[in-house]
């Protein structure tokens, strides 16, 4: 899984396509039954992995990161 994590960000400078989740700044990759989530700033050309968790615990990822939505941008944008 490390190995895997470490490929897709280099993955994710060159493209940063993924599965659109609700909103087309949140996405993800999947890897068997886990999935990488990752912020997307298409303004400024920056991505921020927010986490990697297993389908199981996918929809509590996701409303955690969209009530974060604005703090995680920010963060993305202060870098």
């Amino acid at each position: 899984e490390y190995n895997w994590v470490r490929k897709m960000e280099m993955q994710l400078v060159e493209n940063s396509y993924g599965k659109m989740l609700r909103t087309p700044w949140l996405r993800e990759k999947r890897y068997r039954n886990k999935r990488l989530y990752y912020v997307v700033d298409e303004s400024m050309g920056r991505i921020l992995i927010v986490d990697f968790r297993s389908k199981k615990r996918q929809q509590e990822v996701i409303n955690k990161i969209v009530f974060r939505k604005d703090d995680l941008i920010e963060y993305l944008r202060s870098l």
